[in-house]
């Protein structure tokens, strides 16, 4: 006969709620979840370790007598929607420790490789200027204003990422914690977050959000390496409430895809600041509304009138219906979770003998050799 565990009913409520479930999608696989969480009846221990990977937490935490608090294990800097002030998700938390592992592991092996610094890491400070910093980013990451046409949206993102890893950063883009598709990251929750380092310099990028979206945010994360500071961000050109460190952020990322010379060359006299934006996003495959914050920034809008357009382009945005995406390509999905140049560097370490096989393949997502001799092919190993 089963027996019951002692478990404090409001600590599986909270594992529920820090999971992101509804009570009634978890009570359809807990037939007894009421009686659970109203304290009338105990699960067993069957039933708590189902319940603890249902819900993405560990089993010592559903023992605990109260719900524990968590924090952000990195400065955080998000505002947007007062997502900072909410507790954080185990999808979220459970990423940015992935990322930090993978951060620690490439750490080890560039050291042991002897591996030059990136220079790039805490190059600028607040005093440099938007416009210097927002260059910057345009040279290293290959990404001139002239050129952007030739790119389709997600291509954009794919090539922003590959010159930024060229310069030694670790880019990884997501929109699930790891290979789990179940568990999709919510970008009102954060949009990505950079891990400072001068040797494994590393910036995560919501997969989730959309392409226009995500570059904003590798600019944006590219501006906290340049400052040499670890944060999680929602980066996001409406903010006004925000440090000094993310005004400066935002204002680089800004300049990074609408640089303010060419905006003043693109104005046409007479005509509506939404018409305009919606001209010029292709452009600069920026969204609408990083142009209505450069337009203001630069004085064509007023505040207020800036206000009421971004509103209402926000508000359009959101009732758009979502694209549904494809799954893509397994490989290529792969690299960009884990960053290309981590998995070459993991694989290399792996077929030398330095790292175990069971390791890289939990890390990579991998279950068969043949997938990881055609990952090891893949990044020029096989």
């Amino acid at each position: 006969m089963a027996v019951a565990v002692a478990v404090e009913p409001t600590v599986l409520a909270w594992a529920r709620e820090r999971a992101g479930k509804s009570h009634d999608e978890l009570a359809r696989r807990f037939r007894h979840l009421a009686d659970w969480e109203s304290g009338q009846a105990q699960p067993d221990l069957a039933d708590l370790e189902r319940y603890a990977a249902a819900t993405f937490t560990p089993v010592a935490y559903l023992l605990l007598p109260r719900p524990p608090e968590e924090t952000v294990p990195i400065a955080d800097m998000r505002t947007m929607s007062g997502a900072g002030g909410r507790s954080p998700s185990a999808n979220m938390l459970d990423t940015i420790y992935q990322c930090m592992e993978r951060q620690r592991w490439y750490r080890e092996n560039a050291q042991e490789q002897g591996l030059p610094e990136v220079g790039l890491v805490s190059s600028m400070s607040m005093s440099t200027g938007t416009i210097e910093a927002g260059l910057a980013i345009r040279r290293l990451t290959g990404f001139p204003v002239a050129g952007r046409r030739r790119f389709t949206p997600s291509a954009s993102v794919t090539h922003v990422a590959s010159n930024l890893e060229a310069a030694g950063i670790l880019v990884m883009v997501s929109g699930t914690v790891g290979t789990n598709t179940r568990r999709v990251l919510d970008p009102q929750e954060f949009r990505g977050f950079t891990l400072a380092d001068t040797i494994a310099p590393a910036i995560f990028v919501n997969g989730a959000d959309s392409k226009a979206a995500q570059l904003f945010t590798l600019g944006h994360e590219l501006a906290h390496l340049l400052l040499g500071r670890t944060a999680l961000s929602n980066g996001s050109p409406g903010q006004t409430d925000v440090s000094d460190v993310e005004r400066w952020c935002n204002a680089v990322a800004a300049e990074f895809l609408v640089p303010a010379e060419d905006l003043e060359l693109m104005r046409v006299p007479g005509e509506g600041a939404v018409s305009a934006a919606m001209r010029l996003a292709p452009r600069y495959r920026a969204s609408t509304l990083v142009i209505l914050r450069r337009m203001h920034d630069l004085g064509m809008l007023k505040w207020d009138a800036f206000r009421s357009a971004y509103l209402a382009e926000e508000a359009r945005l959101a009732a758009l219906p979502r694209r549904r995406q494809s799954g893509g390509n397994f490989y290529t999905n792969l690299m960009a979770r884990n960053s290309r140049a981590f998995v070459r560097e993991l694989v290399a370490s792996t077929l030398e003998g330095r790292t175990h096989y069971r390791y890289a393949f939990k890390t990579l997502g991998v279950t068969k050799d043949v997938i990881f001799e055609r990952v090891a092919q893949r990044v020029g190993l096989g």
